[in-house]
């Protein structure tokens, strides 16, 4: 687990599906290995890999064989630490928030859990819904993006839980 303290209560107004963003963004490729290599080798190791966005955190997962945790670590630390931002890979990445955000609207349960969220902590950011809204998805900038990032994606606002068969040393 690699897990950020920062989720949709850190967004304002303006920022409102940043954190949420930037989670899909990070598996788009890092100044070491492309979008179908953080893929494929990730496969290849047999990890099972994800990640979400909550209201207050972010969290990548990753689980693996302990012979395959050094190379799927290095994966999972570089598109972190390093991820590109491709201008290219940012506009397809919204296409797919969007349809995300759409096929949510189209849940009666994510629209009762957001219009709750919304109206109980009216004002406050926790009423902020994850994924965000289409406007500014559409037209956040790479140059806003990575600002967030740098700001949120620190060493003291991150937690890394290992469990398993490995020795803290390790």
């Amino acid at each position: 687990n690699i897990l950020f303290n920062v989720g949709s209560c850190n967004e304002n107004e303006n920022e409102q599906g940043y954190s949420h963003f930037i989670e899909h963004l990070l598996f788009k490729s890092s100044e070491k290995f492309s979008t179908i290599e953080i893929m494929d080798k990730l496969s290849y190791y047999g990890a099972d890999f994800n990640a979400y966005t909550a209201r207050t955190v972010t969290r990548y997962i990753f689980k693996c064989l302990k012979e395959n945790f050094e190379p799927c670590f290095e994966i999972y630390s570089n598109m972190i630490i390093h991820p590109k931002f491709d201008s290219e890979e940012i506009d397809k990445e919204r296409g797919v928030v969007i349809e995300e955000m759409k096929k949510c609207d189209d849940d009666p349960t994510e629209v009762l859990y957001r219009t709750v969220m919304e109206n109980y902590y009216h004002g406050e950011s926790y009423a902020h819904d994850e994924l965000g809204t289409e406007e500014i998805i559409s037209n956040v900038s790479r140059e806003q993006l990575l600002e967030y990032k740098n700001r949120h994606y620190t060493a003291n606002n991150c937690v890394i839980s290992v469990a398993g068969n490995i020795e803290f040393d390790e």
